[in-house]
């Protein structure tokens, strides 16, 4: 990955393109009223954003992808996978967006001096346990930052070969054209940005 000023520098001139479509997340039943919320990525961290930085809201282009996501499936023993577990969520989010910046491809990579296997590394040891922002974090700060851009598409680490998306709820608010929402038609879930 390009280090800083280079990496902030190298954002300013990256493509960027607009995408619509159907998004999907699983959460905790217990959460439904709150179903768009991002306010555990600023707690906890995340692949991209980290601990106590902005809210990343962290969805999945294919629902199987977010059910891997959450269930960690590439990774967990078998046993562990026969464990109870809390009622949950799927939900269908809607969205439309004007500025995403789409790492699944590889010219984009290679502008950014990276590569799918930096951006799959583990994260969680680094950033939770020692303190430091990974190559992700410090390129999530860095797009952030620049405020023009309203969401990363980024590879799967626990489906291969899929893609999820990383949106940035506040940057959203600030396109009239740009909007997520959760798709219900029977109006048990309302949650929408802006």
């Amino acid at each position: 990955m390009l280090s800083e000023p280079k990496l902030t520098e190298a954002l300013k001139y990256i493509l960027t393109s607009p995408l619509e479509g159907t998004l999907f997340r699983i959460i905790a039943a217990k959460y439904i009223t709150t179903a768009l919320s991002a306010i555990g990525s600023t707690k906890y961290g995340g692949r991209y954003n980290p601990k106590s930085s902005f809210e990343a809201l962290y969805l999945s282009f294919l629902d199987r992808t977010a059910l891997a996501e959450i269930n960690g499936y590439s990774t967990t023993a078998p046993e562990l996978k026969k464990m109870r577990q809390a009622p949950r969520t799927i939900l269908s989010v809607d969205y439309k967006l004007a500025s995403v910046l789409d790492l699944t491809v590889e010219s984009n990579q290679q502008i950014l001096k990276t590569d799918l296997e930096e951006l799959s590394l583990e994260w969680r040891m680094e950033h939770l346990s020692y303190g430091r922002n990974t190559a992700t974090q410090v390129l999530g700060e860095a797009v952030y930052a620049l405020g023009s851009i309203q969401a990363l598409k980024v590879p799967s680490v626990k489906d291969p070969g899929y893609a999820n998306m990383v949106l940035f709820p506040d940057r959203i608010t600030l396109d009239p054209s740009s909007f997520i929402e959760v798709y219900d038609p029977f109006g048990l879930v309302k949650a929408r940005f802006p």
